[in-house]
């Protein structure tokens, strides 16, 4: 069994996907509250060890998902944080109530074809030493599009201006730890060599120890994640496996539509 499952998988741009925004916390008692913070004093601890730092910063928790009638995905979003995601989310097991913080994610594909993944480094908190894409969480206020960009160009040191405009592939949910995933594909227009150049001076590159390449298409994923999906984080593995659909659906589309042209 895969470590997530899929909400939704499919090509949603940046106007098929809309926000609803709820503004009250959520409601944790006064023991889930001394649960949490006892499971964050201990994520301290551990990252201090390791030579990292943990913020406790705001951020957007997901609290329900749908499609509406014209096909759109909308994303139900209500303030939470890290220490809250902490202390519900990467507990086991996760209790009923969670902070469900909603990690946005790229499968970043070059300009030359290539779909880069990152291994992450030994300091970081979630999934160190495993292969995973780039990306983090949405800030209070903040757009998961606009999110996903900064996220990109922190991690990579690509800037916006050599991005085209990302759009959703699918939103998935880490089975072990309950934590929703928002997959994108954010399409760059330099190649790899260019990728690897401006990383070297990124401004969160120490959250990723090596870049792997490979073939930015179906076929290419799949080969992959038949030999190396072991060493794959869940949520990195949703979001290139959802690509893989995309991009297979979509040259069934072209072969379709091909077919059917009488010239």
């Amino acid at each position: 069994m895969n470590e997530h499952r899929f909400v939704a998988v499919g090509s949603y741009p940046r106007g098929a996907v809309r926000l609803e925004r709820v503004p009250e916390p959520i409601p944790f008692s006064s023991e889930e509250r001394a649960a949490i913070e006892r499971a964050w004093s201990t994520a301290l601890a551990g990252a201090q060890t390791r030579g990292g730092v943990l913020f406790p910063g705001p951020l957007l928790g997901l609290r329900g998902a749908g499609r509406d009638d014209d096909g759109a995905l909308r994303l139900r979003l209500g303030p939470t944080d890290y220490r809250e995601f902490v202390g519900t989310n990467l507990v086991s097991p996760p209790p009923q109530r969670r902070s469900d913080a909603l990690g946005v994610s790229a499968a970043v594909v070059t300009a030359c074809g290539h779909l880069l993944l990152g291994r992450r480094g030994p300091t970081v908190h979630e999934r160190p030493g495993e292969i995973d894409v780039f990306g983090g969480h949405i800030e209070p206020g903040g757009d998961p599009f606009d999110a996903i960009l900064a996220e990109v160009d922190e991690e990579l040191g690509v800037g916006r201006d050599d991005a085209l405009e990302p759009r959703v592939i699918g939103l998935s949910v880490v089975r072990a730890s309950r934590k929703p995933e928002l997959c994108f594909e954010v399409r760059l227009t330099i190649d790899e060599a260019a990728v690897r150049a401006a990383a070297r001076t990124a401004r969160d590159r120490f959250e990723t120890g090596e870049i792997v390449s490979l073939p930015a298409t179906a076929a290419g994923i799949g080969a992959f994640v038949g030999e190396r999906g072991h060493e794959l984080a869940p949520a990195g593995r949703a979001t290139v496996e959802a690509l893989a659909i995309v991009l297979a659906s979509e040259a069934d589309a072209d072969v379709g539509h091909a077919a059917g042209d009488p010239s």
